[in-house]
């Protein structure tokens, strides 16, 4: 919620996606003749776009779900000192990768939470990668053939594709 997925597709990729909110992407079949997702705002997992539109209440939101979580914050609505969020984000060197990691650091840095980027050359970070080496990570994944499974094969245990070791 707090990382503003539309200035990243926008002012870094800049080659016309959607920003992401859900697993399945805009587009794909439902395997009956339909589409799975037609909507970006009202089919995914929150509004992608609220950051821009009610910055206030979409940090309120996120702040909600990590007091929820057993995160405390301070009055001015960041982090206490007792609860801190530090996290690192594997990348590729590539310059738009790094760029897209500079912006999600800015955007968790809005409650306090701490991102150290670590940048790795192509081979050793999709080495890092596939050994689970991270707390979270760039990842791509364009759909070989027209249907949710592309999307969703990559979260089973025994899957090739597992680089987030889901199940592991």
């Amino acid at each position: 919620m707090l990382i503003d997925r539309d200035y990243i597709c926008e002012n870094i990729a800049q080659t016309g996606q959607a920003p992401a909110n859900a697993f399945i992407p805009i587009g794909i079949s439902d395997g009956n003749g339909g589409i799975f997702k037609s909507s970006v705002t009202e089919q995914g997992y929150f509004d992608p776009y609220a950051i821009n539109n009610d910055t206030k209440e979409t940090i309120a939101k996120a702040i909600s779900l990590l007091r929820a979580a057993g995160y405390e914050f301070d009055a001015s609505g960041r982090l206490s000192a007792r609860t801190p969020i530090s996290i690192t984000y594997l990348t590729n060197t590539n310059s738009s990768h790094i760029a897209t990691a500079e912006a999600i650091q800015q955007d968790l840095a809005m409650v306090g939470i701490n991102l150290t980027i670590q940048e790795r050359d192509w081979n050793v970070f999709l080495k890092e990668r596939k050994k689970g080496n991270f707390d979270f990570a760039r990842e791509g994944r364009i759909a070989d053939f027209d249907d949710p499974i592309n999307m969703l094969e990559m979260w089973t245990s025994a899957s090739g594709n597992n680089d987030c070791q889901f199940g592991k």
